[in-house]
């Protein structure tokens, strides 16, 4: 699965993260600590709703019905006006969904905390709703002064323009947002080399050939979803960044082959499939290792019988190197298929 039983906060009386100046992006989510991957960073309630189509018009009305602190917290926003510190901070929440599981946008809501969170077209933190509280969840290893960022996008494989013009066309007719993408995106992806630039854009135009690939092949489509999943791993972005379709047919198709399957090999080839989460368990020649998390950076080999695990690094002196595991070793923790992915 794409995004693992995230872990409950860890147990610090300090924050994971603290609200800080960037160097040229405003204020930003900043790690205090370091944060292992699938990790909640933080749960929080939504402050401020407001219908989208006509937030602005409402937005006086429901601004006057908060609490004095709350008041406060919305007003220290970014944004020079009223309009704006809406529109630059807002997040769309998602409906109930359709018969086709289609849910559709038709509020936005403002998160004190969450709204300071910025964006990154390679982020290293996921946002999940349920029951409007606002998870962020770690997707990656984080370490202590990093940056923890999501993506506001809704289609990451897009070339560095088209992703800029989905940024500043989030909100039409919202000024204040569209002036915040006027100097372009500024994360690590679209501030690199001119090089760099090219190859990442022919990267993700692969990646958008390959998902479109295998949403349109009739069967499992088994040997090009490991191709973009293996792509998205050494582009550095996580699974559920394919977007909900592909990622709802990869959940159907190692489901489906796993539960089908006549052998065993069959099974963790269906299952462990490169980026995937696992958990370690039951191995004897290293207990000290289960209940250890990883990932799969090999997939399962039917000669050796073994999957390749990096595990999550406990500390800066242990090394990154691939664990062989057999699969009756590993297990993949349940998702969290419950929350809804903005």
């Amino acid at each position: 699965m794409p995004i693992s039983d995230a872990k409950p906060a860890l147990p610090t009386k300090l924050p994971m993260f603290e609200v800080r100046s960037t160097a040229d992006i405003g204020l930003g989510w900043f790690a205090t600590q370091d944060i292992p991957p699938d990790t909640v960073i933080m749960d929080e309630d939504l402050m401020l709703r407001l219908p989208r189509s006509s937030a602005a018009c409402n937005l006086k009305k429901a601004l006057s019905k908060l609490a004095p602190l709350e008041k406060e917290a919305f007003h220290s926003l970014s944004g020079d006006t009223d309009s704006d510190k809406l529109w630059q901070n807002c997040h769309p929440l998602i409906g109930p969904a359709d018969v086709l599981g289609v849910s559709e946008r038709t509020e936005v809501g403002i998160y004190n905390q969450c709204s300071r969170i910025n964006h990154s077209c390679r982020p290293n933190a996921v946002r999940a709703s349920e029951n409007d509280i606002m998870s962020v969840v770690s997707q990656k290893g984080i370490k202590t002064g990093q940056q923890i960022t999501i993506s506001y996008l809704t289609d990451n494989f897009q070339t560095v323009k088209a992703r800029l013009h989905e940024l500043r066309s989030k909100n039409e007719g919202a000024p204040g947002l569209a002036s915040c993408w006027d100097r372009g995106c500024r994360c690590e992806v679209c501030t690199a080399s001119s090089e760099e630039l090219k190859a990442d854009d022919k990267r993700r135009n692969t990646l958008a050939s390959l998902r479109a690939r295998f949403l349109s092949e009739q069967g499992h489509g088994f040997e090009t979803m490991n191709t973009m999943i293996k792509l998205m791993n050494d582009e550095g972005l996580y699974l559920s960044l394919m977007g909900m379709p592909a990622l709802m047919k990869m959940i159907t198709v190692t489901t489906h082959i796993s539960v089908h399957a006549t052998t065993p090999g069959e099974v963790h080839a269906a299952t462990f499939i490169v980026g995937v989460r696992v958990k370690l368990h039951s191995l004897k020649a290293k207990p000290e290792l289960n209940g250890r998390d990883g990932t799969v950076v090999l997939a399962f080999d039917a000669k050796s019988g073994r999957v390749g695990v990096a595990l999550d690094l406990d500390s800066d002196n242990e090394k990154k190197l691939p664990l062989s595991v057999k699969p009756g070793n590993l297990y993949i923790p349940r998702s969290l298929d419950h929350r809804k992915f903005s």
